[in-house]
This record gives C-alpha cells, structure tokens and sequence, in this order.
C-alpha cells in the first residue's frame, strides 16, 4: 500500500472547524494521514521580510504578521485534532520547525515527524529532531545530493527509520521541473522514498509508482479558489478520491517480477497461437513429412495442440486418426 498524505499546511485558513473539515475530506476520500505545519513565525522568517518578497500583496506589513494572523496553526488545536484525527482513522503526522515544536507535537501523541525542505541543510536542528529517536521523514526540495548526504547520514548516526521524500520546491510544479529519475539517487541511501508533490495533477504520482514510492504528500483544500499560498495546486475532495483510485490502480498494475498468466491470456495461448495444421487431408497410417503441414491459428481451442517448436518432433510419426484439410493436428492424432 502507498501511504497518501494529506497536507493541510496552512489551508485552514486559521480556523479550526475548516482543519475539521479537510480531516474529514482526506477521510472520505481515500487518505491515510493528515498532516499539519507546527511552528512559530520566528522559527522561519525574519521580522524584517516583506509579504513583497514571496509575491504577495496584501494588509500586513511583514510576513511574520500574515503568518500569525493566517498561516499558523495554534498548538492549542493539536490535541483535537489528533485526537479527530485518530476518530477518523487516520494517522497524523507534523512538521515542526524547532525542537519546542517537535516535543510539543509528540506531547500531543503524534508519532512522527516531517523535517520541511527548508530545513534539508539546518544541520544543528536535524541533530536534535534525531536524539528524539522518533520516525522522520526527511523532505528534499532545493537540496543538492552533498546537503542530502548530510542530512541522512545525520540521521542513521541515532537511527534508520527515516523516508526521503523527493520534492522540489515549486508551486505548483511543473513537468520540465520534477525529475522523477532522481528517486534513482535516493534509492542508494534507502528504499524507503516517497514524493512530496505539489503539481496541480496526480499524473507524477502515477509516474513515481514504477520507482517503488511508500508514499505520496500532496496538500489539500476545501476550494482551489480560495486565497493563501497553497490552495491553487491543493487536491480538492474529488482530486484526492481521483489520487486514490489510480493509484490503487497503478499498484495493481505493477504486478511482481513473475510472469503470471490471467486465464483470460492462459485461454488466448490456445485460441491465437499457431500450431501443426494438416495442409491436406491424411488418412490412417500416413507417415507425416514435413510436406504435410503448415502453422496458423487453430479451428477451436484444445489443449493437445502441437506448437511449432515441437512440429519436427512428430515427422515420421504414424497418423492413427483421419484428418481433414486444414484441421488442427493434434498429439491424439498419434497416440
């Protein structure tokens, strides 16, 4: 099974009945974690940066006030909603990015925890979030192959339970951007890889299938059209029902690395395959010569047929049955 993870992030828009709600879409649409960003604005941004900076206009004269007012998720909420959550059958999993965060996310029973992109080189923070002995899931959007070396071998120094999450750091994401070959990378440090994916499709999780993905995060929304950062290439509830069923789908088409024939193909084997055709009529005690036959699609289906490979076995053999022109040969026709 491949874990679908659904962001919530920032689109609850700063209220706790819409977090409900997108548990409750994530639960009924094929989900099997939620996944929420625990931080303070001070933990990722100076006082000093401008809304300006990341392309956006609006009231507030920094980012850390639209943050405060818009983006956080208040720690207060985290008991609820692992507890909704859980009630949902869901897991719930979250980012934090200070080590207060991340005890304060496991004080509220949440098992494991993400480690953002923008942490892939903070070196100082990884060591600390790996003394907590915890499951991590390490994101690598923006990061080089060194800073992501670093960043594992940090980790497997405390512990190896740890899932690299291809990622690139583009909203949304597109094609010539996502560079699925580099799961190839990743699978030398681990097999345990999964996609962070913020294109606006689910055709790269299909893709990332053939790669051996245990996961897939993609953020969710009420409302594509709502304001804020991440809802615009957010999965919507059919979005994410349509991420669930193909990628069910695409696992069940992956099959194994055994040839299994379905009896549907098992039965074509002996309807389209060619065989020893009598090219004339041949009575009883006719001695078959190589002059006697031909190979093409049988009359009906029988299981005694003789394929081409075995044809020059029965030259010499003699006929016991009578044949008509154009009828399969068969191994009775000698027994």
């Amino acid at each position: 099974m491949i874990e679908i993870i659904g962001e919530i992030g920032t689109n609850h828009n700063g209220d706790i009945q819409t977090a409900y709600q997108l548990i409750d879409i994530a639960a009924e649409n094929g989900c099997h974690t939620v996944k929420l960003q625990i931080y303070d604005a001070n933990d990722i941004v100076s006082s000093r940066v401008s809304p300006v900076l990341y392309g956006y206009q609006n009231d507030y004269s920094t980012w850390a006030e639209y943050i405060n007012a818009k983006l956080i998720t208040p720690k207060e909420w985290l008991p609820e909603l692992v507890a909704y959550s859980h009630k949902k059958n869901l897991d719930i999993i979250a980012t934090p990015h200070s080590l207060k965060n991340a005890i304060i996310c496991l004080n509220a029973g949440i098992k494991r925890l993400k480690i953002a992109s923008m942490d892939c080189n903070h070196i100082p923070f990884i060591h600390e979030l790996s003394k907590l002995q915890v499951p991590l899931l390490l994101s690598t959007g923006m990061a080089t192959r060194a800073e992501i070396i670093d960043a594992f071998e940090t980790i497997s120094a405390y512990h190896s339970d740890i899932t690299l999450f291809h990622c690139v750091s583009t909203y949304p994401t597109l094609y010539p951007e996502v560079n699925l070959s580099f799961f190839e990378f990743l699978k030398t440090l681990t097999l345990n890889i999964a996609l962070s994916d913020h294109s606006e499709k689910n055709d790269i999780a299909m893709m990332s299938v053939v790669y051996g993905i245990k996961a897939v995060e993609k953020h969710i929304t009420l409302d594509k059209n709502q304001l804020g950062p991440d809802h615009s290439f957010a999965l919507d509830a059919q979005g994410i029902r349509d991420l669930s069923m193909s990628l069910q789908n695409a696992q069940m088409a992956m099959g194994t690395p055994t040839k299994i024939l379905s009896s549907k193909e098992q039965k074509g084997r002996t309807l389209y395959r060619r065989v020893m055709i009598a090219n004339k009529p041949l009575s009883i005690g006719h001695i078959i010569t190589e002059n006697d036959f031909y190979f093409a699609r049988p009359e009906a289906v029988f299981n005694d047929t003789i394929p081409p490979k075995e044809a020059s076995l029965w030259v010499g053999w003699s006929v016991k049955m009578p044949l008509d022109e154009h009828q399969a040969i068969r191994r009775e026709h000698f027994q």
